[in-house]
């Protein structure tokens, strides 16, 4: 009798919780309601009481009797679950229209405006909305919904930067302004509700928005010197299994400005045979790359080693560079 009427409420609420879901647009503000709390809180309540049932049951009941209301209890449990994930999954998405538009108010706003003044309607409409939810019992669902809309903002500043690449720097240091602003106010704002900063910056959202304003930053040159380091970074981290190139780099500075770049090419080991007898025949080419800032540095070429897979060729190479791109360089080796 008791699993009936667990399993009539929880239809009911289920009932309750499909009328809710509607899609907010753009010209209504959705937010969160007191029937959602109750409904969330009631689903809460009656999942700890399938808890406490279960561990009773299975303590007076016939095996055979208990094996049955378990699969009862916990397919109740399950629905009750789907249902939960349901609407905390969706809350943020809800949100996000009301979000987009407060957060886009930077785009407009004047640079001699606060990012606190600029973003004042969006902190009360999450305030409201946070104060609402904080009456949630299962606090774990909370702080997952709390970290859910720092996620949907992170990428709402992501795109009030990619969608105006013409900003003024000082409009770029506002956005970054904003993300410290409301980092700080989910960390430490939100009472008992506060989210920790590792949760916070690990989230992927948060990393998109950073390297985003990082790169629209850039001119045209930084962009490519951080494409080529991007790609040397790839390429060491990336085990290919091509084989191991031994070399000895060094760099001797002259007094016109610029420097010499040696690089002794020792061999190569465990390289992969491409001929048919299980050998190849090897040769290394070296560069300094980005050619616009290295253009007296040509692409060198070693000799040519016959039928191994451990060539050995003991050679120097020479690299002339400017002084001032030094750290700008990227040596490319290709076997």
């Amino acid at each position: 009798m008791l699993c009936s009427h667990l399993l009539s409420f929880t239809s009911q609420l289920k009932s309750l919780v499909v009328e809710m879901r509607y899609h907010a647009t753009y010209d209504t503000q959705f937010d969160i309601q007191d029937e959602m709390l109750i409904a969330f809180n009631n689903m809460y309540q009656l999942r700890q009481l399938n808890k406490e049932m279960e561990e009773e049951l299975r303590m007076k009941l016939w095996t055979c009797c208990y094996e049955k209301l378990q699969e009862i209890i916990q397919a109740n449990d399950e629905a009750l679950k789907q249902e939960e994930n349901a609407i905390t999954s969706g809350l943020a998405d809800k949100m996000e229209p009301s979000i987009e538009r407060y957060v886009f108010e930077l785009k407009k706003a004047s640079p001699d405006n606060s990012a606190s003044q600029v973003l004042g309607m969006l902190m009360d409409y999450l305030d409201s909305n946070i104060a609402l939810i904080s009456r949630m019992q299962d606090k774990g669902t909370l702080s997952n919904i709390v970290v859910s809309i720092w996620g949907k903002i992170c990428l709402k500043l992501k795109d009030v930067v990619e969608t105006k690449p013409e900003l003024e720097e000082e409009h770029y240091d506002r956005v970054g302004d904003s993300l410290k602003f409301l980092k700080h106010h989910f960390q430490n704002n939100l009472g008992e509700n506060g989210v920790p900063e590792e949760r916070l910056i690990a989230q992927p959202a948060f990393t998109q928005v950073l390297d985003t304003m990082d790169l629209q930053r850039l001119d045209t040159t930084e962009l490519i010197i951080r494409h080529y380091k991007e790609q040397s970074e790839e390429r060491g981290e990336r085990s290919t299994g091509a084989g191991v190139i031994d070399l000895k780099l060094s760099l001797k500075e002259r007094r016109d400005g610029k420097a010499i770049l040696f690089a002794k090419l020792l061999g190569a080991r465990e390289l992969i045979a491409l001929d048919t007898n299980g050998k190849s025949d090897p040769f290394i080419q070296l560069q300094v790359v980005p050619h616009h800032l290295f253009p007296d540095c040509e692409l060198k070429q070693s000799t040519v080693k016959k039928s191994t897979l451990e060539p050995i060729y003991n050679e120097m190479f020479e690299f002339i560079i400017p002084q001032d791109q030094i750290c700008n360089g990227v040596l490319v080796l290709t076997v």
